[in-house]
């Protein structure tokens, strides 16, 4: 699992710089990478709900993996094919096609891989393996944005994004060859689909309030490295007027940050309960950082910030991800998968919508505005959660059915 990790968060930071680096040089515009973001998550908020219940519904779960793989393989292959019908002109559109795809078919390979994860990681030793796992995808990560700027300032934007393809060919190779077989027929699954999309999606959190907060705290998370991903590029491109390397740097600060936090939690993490308040209160931490970035003195003092931001982001991650697979009963996994995309999504899309309905705004203004609103929302769930809830205590025992859990999409 650890080389599937690998490829794929190769992928994932290679992906996350040529794509958002290649739509503000084919546009001009610094709200490009935002917007770009933007249609991506309309399309996942759309689809997740659906994708989820299917993970769960088909039996096979490796066949899921496989169709997840091959789909990031075709997305890759979009912005050529575009341009060979538009006579050679690289367009904005068959980048944001090449998103939205790998996207929709990661969320089928995500929920795929979970039942994998969960049968295969003893419960004890969760935390560190995940931790394992999130070091690997952080050295993947920092390689593979640092190969996506060098890339990307040298190639046609079209052929760089066959880099993705060749990764999604590769993976599907490779859980083909190495993963076994794994079947899990779920007849709740059916009667779930059956009775609408809407029962397969949000509504499951009624039931399972804290499922709930776990997402809560994940999407929190990934809200800030969607505030990044949504300012950074326009930040060091127009208003700093940085290269391609510039922003690559600054990505990989961020993966050193939460390669760094997994080994440490691989070292040393015990499987005693922790608080997820903890988890909320490095949350607003982060909130703080994210609101000086505009206002940093120097490229040193920025690549720290991203640095800390990274190793906040994979500590709240691993912890979030240990309680998921710990405490999400087996035959929701797909499904509550899905759901928290489609939290992260929704939250996402004020984030990525924000540039382009502010157009005023400054970078500043809108770094501040959404750090701003984070640690509101931090604050207010530790308001309504005062009584701290940890795994397996009282508050989780009910949902305990056995349970596990970017940057970016």
């Amino acid at each position: 699992m650890a080389g599937l990790t690998a490829v794929n968060f190769f992928r994932i930071g290679y992906q996350l710089v040529v794509a958002a680096w290649a739509a503000v040089q084919i546009t001009g515009r610094a709200d490009a990478a935002p917007m770009l973001l933007l249609i991506a998550t309309v399309a996942s908020m759309v689809l997740a709900p659906i994708l989820g219940a299917m993970v769960d519904i088909v039996a096979r779960k490796k066949t899921m993996l496989l169709s997840g793989h091959l789909g990031i393989a075709l997305a890759g292959a979009t912005p050529l094919f575009a341009e060979k019908m538009l006579a050679g002109r690289a367009t904005f559109v068959g980048i944001a096609a090449t998103v939205v795809l790998a996207n929709v078919f990661s969320v089928v390979s995500g929920g795929a891989m979970d039942y994998f994860l969960k049968a295969h990681l003893p419960q004890p030793e969760r935390t560190r393996q995940l931790a394992t796992l999130n070091s690997t995808a952080q050295i993947a990560l920092i390689v593979g944005t640092g190969f996506g700027g060098l890339v990307i300032s040298r190639a046609v934007s079209s052929h760089a994004f066959l880099v993705v393809s060749l990764c999604g060919a590769v993976l599907a190779g490779c859980s083909y060859c190495l993963l076994p077989s794994l079947n899990v027929i779920r007849d709740e699954a059916r009667s779930s689909w059956k009775r609408g999309v809407f029962s397969a999606g949000p509504a499951l959190y009624l039931a399972h309030r804290r499922l709930f907060l776990i997402a809560s705290c994940a999407a929190l998370a990934f809200s800030i490295g969607q505030v990044t991903n949504t300012l950074l590029p326009g930040l060091v491109s127009v208003y700093l007027h940085g290269t391609s390397v510039n922003y690559s740097m600054v990505e990989g600060a961020w993966s050193v940050g939460a390669l760094l936090t997994g080994v440490w939690l691989a070292r040393f993490s015990t499987h005693a309960s922790s608080s997820i308040h903890r988890d909320f209160m490095v949350i607003g931490a982060m909130a703080v950082v994210l609101a000086a970035i505009p206002f940093c003195p120097s490229f040193p003092a920025l690549l720290l910030m991203h640095f800390l931001l990274g190793a906040g982001f994979a500590l709240v991650r691993i912890r979030s991800e240990t309680r998921f697979l710990s405490e999400c009963p087996a035959q929701l996994l797909g499904r509550f998968r899905a759901n928290s995309s489609l939290m992260t999504s929704s939250i996402g899309l004020t984030i990525f919508a924000a540039p382009t309905l502010c157009r005023g705004a400054t970078a500043a203004g809108l770094y501040v505005a959404m750090a701003g609103a984070i640690a509101i929302t931090v604050i207010g769930l530790l308001l309504a959660t005062r009584q701290s809830v940890v795994v397996g205590s009282p508050a989780a025992t009910g949902y305990c059915a056995n349970k596990s859990g970017p940057n970016t999409s």
